[in-house]
């Protein structure tokens, strides 16, 4: 049974997660640096503070019974667009703020895209492939007046790939008279409408923002520059990976099992081949020592770079971190008191959303390129996806040298403006 909710209804949504009343605490403090009246910033948060749809997707099965939710946050861009995570701790309220997450990301790298996000709860490992396969489908049919090319554009998550994309769309292309349509998800594989590169677009994304910053913390890149990095999963070895190439020394990485350290530098090359034979573990490793989880993030290194998990730079570890850069892939990798902690100390950070947008805009190609009929080559993809990033780093940098604000206030105030000016200027959503 599908059930669209009206977050009217809700008293706020900024009391559901943790973190969405400092998200639009942030967006708040941003807009007292657009240029509009007073009454035109409370109208736009007003909008901003809670999504415009949140559909609820009943799932009885044979197998046991599930939940599925796709929230779409705003539209004033463009058409709905993020992922679909399917992960034992998914609810509505996390998803809301995954979904206001996306809205700011894609508002910030200049996407003419809105923000969603969805999922169900299961644990997609305790389910055999057909299992899979039947939620997946059920879920997408519960969804089919909710997604679409020209309305909300899904892709991969956590829990979630390219098959499960290939699932999507042949529901897509079953409900909706028999036509393949491609540009419904991206992240698809290649000979559904996929765009090579997608895999390593993120990480990638995430390297060349740290080579910008480094620059301009007056620490450039250069062989021998230490780094360490959380997570060694599809974000942290590829970024891992990128920054070897440009002659850093990758001292330690982590993943689920344990972390690696090797004071002369890891040989990354042989580790990602180590790992995908071990289904991504990197434990064991012959090529360095194990040490506690928690010391990775305290090393003395050039760059520490947090691709696993939310919130991994917090209280209990901000006024120890020893490193002279700060600049991570992971959604959210740090809190915000200890985001303040890092300024105090004067150690330079790097707002996620400066770093891991490159995932987003190969998502963008990829519905471009569908929508196109045709798959540009690679090296225009990869050349797109750093020119983007770029524009909005320097656009950040303007900002920033012209307001006098941290790094990530200027981040913020980049993201506001197109979204406040859409809104006003179309008139149809205050």
């Amino acid at each position: 049974m599908n059930t669209i909710i009206d977050p009217a209804t809700y008293n706020k949504w900024e009391l559901g997660h943790p973190d969405y009343a400092g998200l639009t605490e942030r967006i708040a403090q941003a807009l007292e640096y657009v240029s509009i009246s007073p009454e035109e910033r409370e109208s736009v948060l007003r909008v901003l503070r809670a999504p415009e749809c949140a559909t609820r997707v009943d799932l009885p099965l044979p197998f046991g019974n599930y939940i599925g939710w796709r929230v779409q946050h705003c539209s004033a861009l463009g058409p709905y667009k993020g992922g679909m995570r399917f992960h034992a701790a998914v609810d509505q309220q996390l998803l809301g703020l995954l979904a206001l997450m996306m809205t700011l990301k894609n508002s910030y790298l200049g996407l003419p895209l809105g923000g969603a996000k969805g999922g169900i709860c299961v644990d997609p490992l305790s389910l055999d492939p057909k299992q899979l396969e039947l939620l997946t489908r059920k879920f997408a049919y519960g969804l089919r007046y909710v997604i679409g090319p020209e309305r909300d554009i899904p892709a991969p998550d956590v829990g979630t790939d390219g098959r499960i994309m290939s699932w999507i769309t042949d529901t897509y292309r079953i409900t909706h008279g028999g036509m393949l349509v491609p540009a419904v998800v991206t992240g698809k594989p290649t000979y559904l409408g996929g765009i090579p590169g997608k895999g390593r677009s993120t990480g990638r994304g995430v390297a060349h923002i740290i080579r910008l910053a480094a620059e301009y913390f007056g620490r450039p890149l250069r062989t021998g520059t230490t780094v360490a990095i959380e997570g060694f999963g599809n974000v942290g070895s590829v970024t891992a990976e990128a920054l070897a190439e440009m002659g850093c020394q990758i001292v330690a990485v982590s993943d689920v099992g344990g972390t690696l350290y090797n004071e002369q530098g890891l040989d990354i090359t042989r580790l990602m081949t180590w790992a995908a034979e071990r289904r991504g573990s990197i434990q064991g490793f012959p090529g360095g020592e194990t040490i506690p989880r928690a010391e990775l993030l305290l090393l003395p290194v050039d760059v520490l770079s947090p691709c696993a998990l939310e919130g991994s730079v917090n209280l209990t570890n901000a006024h120890r971190i020893q490193a002279h850069l700060v600049a991570g892939g992971a959604n959210k990798y740090a809190t915000d008191d200890a985001v303040e902690i890092l300024m105090e100390r004067g150690v330079p950070y790097v707002d996620d959303r400066m770093t891991n947008g490159g995932g987003v805009v190969y998502s963008h190609a990829e519905w471009v390129q569908n929508r196109e009929g045709m798959q540009w080559p690679e090296r225009d993809t990869l050349q797109t996806m750093y020119g983007t990033l770029e524009r909005s780093w320097l656009r950040t940098l303007e900002i920033q040298h012209r307001l006098g604000v941290p790094l990530h206030v200027a981040a913020d105030v980049v993201t506001v403006e197109p979204l406040a000016m859409a809104m006003l200027t179309r008139g149809d959503f205050l």
